[in-house]
């Protein structure tokens, strides 16, 4: 496809509508048209393409539709204005086929046409210019879902692909011996890989990285088929030849369906990446998994991270483009001292997540979005969960210095126009961990997870339903959900417990029963009334998040 620059194809649009109103000479298509034209160039520069598209082609019809009402003793004209069209049409296939020449060719023999005869008013009464509209409207699809090469993705630190080179070596997996339609699967990083060449009978399998593999047996057809290599390590321009031969011991087979496109083993991913490289960061273990990424430690110039790797599932599309388009404000964000510092937000380019959310799975081990940043000791919960600490007499005076920090950070954030959205004791982290209670006092706690961050007064992306309010299931974001949130937290790190009892209410809201808010305000508020008066006021939503960390304070 030719290389096309936005600006000058809006212009070139906007010249094709100007003929058509200066044609028509008639206030209504005036302002018909341009209404068209500026929500074709909003759409467009957007990268709404979709819409764009949609427009072209509601053009079309508009000056048929103009003619029909105002002067349908015109239309005897029409069989040559289909005829225009279809050869409009033609055209538009051939462009977006990667033959613009012959596209463009077409193109400018039919206007010639339409031109000869428009030159009789009485006989040619459509507008000759009116079906290149079919052949914008392909053209406007095509310039839209041109992909560029994944050479470097948008993140706040350049750093090129890992692996990339200008001549993409492979590694060549030859599976034989298999019969017709029985192919066999690749096991990668806990991520199964199907041939998609077939070759004088073998079945051909092309990566694009250095990798652990493993060969499974192949049931087909009644009969089992084991490979003589079970498994191995393969580096770039490698060719492995795995043959099969039939298992007669095998005597029962069972119908498993295999999916190829089920996500990555949970806990074979995470294994992959170790003693590899993502991005600048070598990573050294495991740190844990959430239900949104895994947790990796990290180090660059001996300098230790903790790497969130983001997981894709779901429709995560929308949550992508948000967290792109706010992470230099996030890293900013991190700067206060009782958050958890971002060093890096990488690889969330739109068509990198396309290509993995479409199954490129290489690009995912490979190039995963994720968050570098500061790497904590442990979080608050986990102390929580220690009967040394949690009945200690420093329990109680710590707890209320941890979330008087984390309130000092959400405060910070409020005042920058961002909602946190996720406190909870799960994203309270500790700077050290402490070896007995005396050591309380020395901990420093920063609130982390900024990714579910989001701008007041914009959607909710992500919240755990045991620690929102049930507001947050209709409204749009609120600086008062986290202070909601913060007075959940401290009840629970004081009481070990999350018995709140809106909880079958807050789920059935959460999957579409949005008349069970009500109760669950309801139940809320009644039940917080013997509740310490800092943590009411937050549950009852009363309190900013100032006036919390007087009353925090003064308890």
């Amino acid at each position: 496809m030719m290389k096309v620059n936005y600006f000058y194809y809006v212009v070139l649009v906007g010249i094709v509508y100007l003929w058509q109103i200066y044609y028509l000479h008639n206030l209504i298509p005036l302002l018909v048209y341009t209404i068209l034209y500026s929500l074709f160039v909003l759409t467009f520069l957007k990268r709404k393409i979709k819409y764009s598209t949609v427009l072209n082609i509601l053009t079309y019809f508009v000056i048929v539709i103009y003619w029909m009402i105002f002067h349908p003793r015109y239309l005897y004209g029409n069989p040559f204005f289909l005829f225009s069209s279809i050869v409009a049409i033609i055209s538009g296939i051939l462009i977006i086929k990667d033959e613009e020449k012959k596209g463009l060719g077409l193109l400018s023999l039919g206007i010639i046409i339409n031109v000869i005869m428009a030159t009789d008013k009485n006989y040619m009464r459509i507008s000759f210019l009116d079906p290149i509209f079919l052949t914008i409207s392909f053209i406007t699809w095509r310039i839209g879902n041109e992909r560029p090469k994944l050479q470097t993705s948008q993140t706040v630190y350049y750093q090129p692909p890992i692996g990339y080179t200008t001549e993409l070596k492979k590694t060549t997996f030859i599976f034989r011996g298999l019969p017709k339609n029985c192919a066999p699967t690749l096991e990668v990083c806990g991520i199964k890989y199907t041939p998609n060449i077939e070759y004088q009978g073998d079945y051909i399998l092309e990566l694009t990285f250095e990798c652990s593999w493993r060969a499974r047996k192949v049931k087909c057809n009644g009969k089992t088929y084991k490979p003589n290599k079970e498994s191995g390590f393969a580096k770039l321009e490698d060719s492995i030849i795995i043959n099969y031969y039939e298992d007669v011991t095998i005597t029962q087979t069972t119908n498993k369906i295999k999916n190829t496109q089920n996500p990555p083993n949970s806990s074979s991913v995470p294994q992959c990446w170790i003693n590899n490289k993502l991005s600048i960061y070598k990573i050294d273990g495991i740190i844990g998994e959430g239900g949104t990424g895994y947790v990796l430690k990290g180090n660059y110039s001996s300098k230790e991270v903790a790497i969130k790797v983001l997981k894709i599932q779901g429709n995560p599309q929308e949550y992508f483009n948000n967290l792109l388009q706010e992470a230099s404000n996030l890293i900013n964000l991190s700067n206060h001292p009782h958050i958890v510092k971002i060093f890096a937000i990488n690889n969330l380019d739109k068509f990198i997540i396309d290509e993995i959310i479409k199954g490129n799975k290489s690009l995912y081990i490979n190039n995963p979005p994720m968050i570098a940043m500061e790497l904590m000791r442990g979080s608050l919960y986990d102390l929580l969960k220690e009967d040394a600490f949690f009945y200690s007499v420093r329990w109680r005076k710590n707890i209320f210095r941890a979330v008087h920090q984390i309130a000092e950070a959400l405060d910070y954030m409020h005042s920058k126009g961002y909602v946190h959205m996720d406190v909870k004791p799960q994203n309270i982290f500790i700077n050290k961990i402490p070896s007995d209670p005396s050591e309380l006092d020395y901990v420093e706690f920063k609130l982390g997870d900024l990714g579910s961050a989001v701008r007041i007064g914009e959607k909710v992306r992500q919240l755990t339903l045991e620690y929102s309010p049930p507001e947050a299931l209709i409204g749009k974001a609120n600086p008062s959900f986290d202070v909601f949130a913060l007075g959940m937290t401290l009840y629970v790190l004081l009481n070990r417990k999350n018995d709140r009892p809106d909880l079958k209410e807050m789920d059935e809201s959460f999957n579409g029963d949005y008349s069970k808010i009500a109760i669950s305000r309801e139940k809320l508020n009644k039940w917080s009334e013997n509740k310490d008066d800092v943590i009411r006021g937050a549950l009852q939503m009363k309190y900013s998040i100032k006036y919390f960390m007087s009353r925090l304070s003064s308890s």
